[in-house]
């Protein structure tokens, strides 16, 4: 009796025993599944997964830069916590340019970035705020800031509507060494992609301004000289006839002038440092950055505008000639590395197809 009670026992141990090992195998399969799930979903959110199993920092990225657009959008109903995070998320975002920068300042073969233009400074010392412009990076809308700064009277606006890259500089001119004073300040310089730039110069100066005696005198010189059959008669070069005189003139090194200089030779980059590398891309998140940081929210204004394109990029590039483009982003080559800007993303997003390889910065 006493042995038939034990092996029962026995027996009932056993299947209770094979019956935990079963279910805990099949909690440790069912716990691998959804472990190899999540992170087959971390792969698809991030377009990568590095070999421990973390999503890379381009997933970051994005997230940070939509956490920026919406502080931007809901500025000024924002709390201390999101001017604190934006300001410093934009922080990192100019330091990882400035290291860019330095880094082909320090290889650069050639003296770039030091010639110093005292007619593109302005030096606001009482605000302790200052910038260098760049033709056609936004400059109008930048100077306009400065000038309302300046708070000059309204004769002088008139005066200088058509003109606001000369006011700002003369209400507010360059100190007599700026190297010396620029870290004093908040200080901020604005590039653009070189060929969205490009675009830009040839519809606001080539287009629109024919009918001006230096740019209408200029547009025939061009025809003259790459017209092929054209007469001077014409008012308006062709998108590519304009290209191949801004190649012309950079690649001779004379008189280049400042709406197509490239930039990285436009403003002392590699002689100065500057508080915000700003992108006319991302004009509303750096206009706000100098706004807070310069501590002016109630005399800057986030919604300053100043003469914003409005033209088709896709319809002036699909004019110019791969052979052309090819020349052009090799003058410009510098540009693109330095600012962190692409060609082949750029011509992707406007739908112009270009052959690669004419689009190589090697």
């Amino acid at each position: 009796m006493c042995w038939q009670r034990w092996r029962t026992k026995m027996l009932r141990g056993l299947v209770t025993m094979r019956t935990l090992t079963t279910l805990a195998l099949l909690f440790c399969l069912s716990l691998g599944l959804v472990l190899i799930q999540g992170m087959f979903e971390m792969k698809d959110r991030s377009g990568e997964l590095n070999t421990s199993g973390t999503v890379v920092q381009l997933s970051d990225k994005h997230e940070e830069m939509n956490l920026i657009r919406q502080i931007v959008r809901r500025y000024p109903n924002i709390s201390e916590t999101e001017k604190t995070l934006f300001l410093s998320l934009k922080r990192a975002d100019y330091e990882e340019r400035r290291k860019t920068i330095v880094h082909y300042c320090r290889s650069s073969k050639q003296k770039i970035g030091e010639k110093i233009f005292n007619n593109t400074l302005v030096y606001d010392r009482v605000d302790k705020v200052s910038y260098c412009m760049i033709a056609k990076a936004a400059s109008s809308t930048w100077s306009t800031q400065f000038i309302n700064l300046g708070n000059p009277g309204d004769r002088i606006r008139h005066q200088y509507r058509n003109a606001l890259q000369l006011l700002a500089p003369m209400l507010f001119p360059p100190p007599a060494d700026p190297v010396a004073v620029w870290n004093d300040t908040t200080s901020i310089v604005v590039v653009r992609h070189p060929l969205g730039r490009l675009a830009s110069v040839y519809q606001q100066k080539f287009v629109e301004l024919a009918s001006n005696a230096g740019w209408g005198r200029l547009n025939r010189r061009i025809i003259q000289m790459y017209g092929k059959g054209r007469t001077s008669e014409d008012d308006v070069p062709t998108p590519e006839e304009a290209i191949l005189y801004v190649i012309s003139n950079i690649e001779s090194g004379l008189r280049v002038d400042q709406h197509w200089r490239p930039q990285h030779n436009s403003c002392p980059f590699c002689l100065m440092q500057f508080s915000i590398y700003a992108k006319v891309e991302e004009m509303e998140e750096d206009t706000l950055f100098f706004i807070l940081e310069s501590g002016l929210e109630n005399r800057l204004s986030l919604s300053t505008r100043v003469n914003p394109s409005k033209y088709s990029e896709g319809e002036f590039w699909s004019q110019v000639s791969n052979q052309t483009i090819a020349r052009l982003v090799q003058a410009y080559r510098l540009d693109f590395l330095m600012f962190g800007y692409s060609p082949v993303k750029y011509f992707r997003e406007i739908r112009v197809p270009v052959h690669q390889q004419s689009l190589s910065l090697n």
